[in-house]
């Protein structure tokens, strides 16, 4: 997705607008996809003017409790992933979605459709019950197993490496027994870090490894005064506020 749909989503928007440059904002695996492209394809930090990371997910070697579980159990998880291409499996996922949404409206089943989103993002967020019917609607959507495999990868070798297709097939996509890692050096347009102390998918200790490794740091912002996890970034009633006036602030100076 980085090396592909990045580049050719950039392309795309630069033709498009008539504009050399531009702005891109990445949050999660969007972050992940953004590293990817600008370490494999380092021509396009060129086209770049700003690129901001919300909670960037490279490394995942300090990982909080959900993670853990997942490290555990990654050889079954694993197994599972070999048998769909995508995950999680529906042949029809909107039908899917509703019957799982009229299932949470059940009071009885209400609370741990609440605990699910509690679970995965390590705090209690303060959203309505409305949200959260409508979250179970659309989380999580099905993504490519490989993805999913790679994350995956990424947790358990505890590196930020390509993905790992063993001895035979890295030999045939990278030349060397072992999947590389993503030269992070490559990655020169002016960069700005967005992550929080309470997010326990993307752990501050692998930001602060991964903003050490960028050599174009323009600013970071660390959210440690009020409770904001991985999914705050998406759902907190606080997201004005915490992120959106800072990444407009910042993408509006032209003295950056």
């Amino acid at each position: 997705m980085g090396v592909y749909d990045m580049t050719t989503a950039i392309d795309f928007i630069l033709k498009s607008t008539g504009y050399s440059k531009l702005d891109m904002v990445g949050y999660s695996l969007g972050t992940t996809m953004s590293l990817a492209c600008l370490s494999d394809r380092p021509e396009y930090n060129s086209k770049i003017n700003k690129l901001v990371l919300m909670a960037p997910t490279s490394r995942l070697k300090s990982s909080g409790m959900p993670l853990k579980i997942v490290k555990k159990y990654s050889n079954i998880v694993n197994i599972f992933l070999d048998r769909f291409n995508f995950f999680p499996y529906t042949n029809d996922p909107d039908t899917t979605y509703r019957l799982i949404r009229r299932m949470c409206t059940n009071q009885s089943a209400f609370k741990y459709c609440r605990q699910f989103i509690d679970f995965a993002q390590g705090i209690i967020l303060p959203i309505n019950n409305d949200t959260i019917l409508d979250i179970v609607s659309e989380f999580p959507q099905p993504m490519s197993s490989k993805t999913l495999k790679h994350m995956l990868q990424l947790l358990t070798s505890g590196r930020f490496t390509h993905y790992d297709y063993g001895p035979y097939g890295n030999m045939l996509h990278y030349h060397t027994k072992t999947a590389p890692d993503y030269d992070l050096s490559r990655i020169t347009a002016p960069t700005y870090v967005i992550y929080s102390k309470n997010d326990t998918l993307v752990h501050p200790l692998d930001v602060k490894w991964l903003i050490n490794q960028l050599p174009n740091i323009k600013d970071v912002h660390y959210i440690d005064k009020i409770p904001f996890g991985h999914l705050s970034f998406s759902l907190s009633p606080m997201m004005k506020e915490v992120v959106n006036m800072y990444i407009t602030n910042k993408l509006l100076d032209n003295n950056l």
